[in-house]
């Protein structure tokens, strides 16, 4: 199985039952043209099983690069950054994670399954550190 990453567009076909990821699932036919693939992919590989959706880095701190999109895996607690097409590891966490979100100035915060909320930051190592 994949996880993907897709930048939506109205009307846009993703082609979802068709693909997974860039994999055919051979679920439905594929019939016309004209599907939109994902950005990023991966697999369920070391325990990864769902992609948390995040957000586009723009705060004032600077402490993310601009631009980038922050999201994490639910099963391993692994926060990504995917920036100008190359996904990384940001930082290795051992939460559930279940939700992003981002304050009025745009800085990032990560919310695990056990109620705890945390503020992202990347500084001279990748740290996760707790409002």
């Amino acid at each position: 199985m994949l996880e993907e990453i897709d930048i939506l567009s109205l009307g846009g076909n993703y082609r979802w039952r068709v693909f997974e990821g860039t994999q055919c699932t051979g679920l439905d036919p594929w019939v016309g043209s004209g599907f939109i693939f994902p950005i990023a992919e991966y697999s369920h590989t070391d325990g990864r099983c769902a992609i948390i959706g995040g957000y586009v880095y723009r705060g004032p701190d600077r402490s993310l690069p601009l631009g980038a999109y922050v999201y994490g895996d639910l099963c391993t607690g692994e926060i990504f950054m995917l920036k100008d097409g190359t996904q990384s590891v940001l930082v290795d966490t051992p939460y559930t994670i279940v939700s992003f979100g981002e304050d009025e100035s745009g800085e990032i915060y990560v919310v695990t399954y056990e109620g705890v909320i945390y503020h992202i930051k990347k500084k001279f190592s990748a740290q996760v550190t707790s409002i």
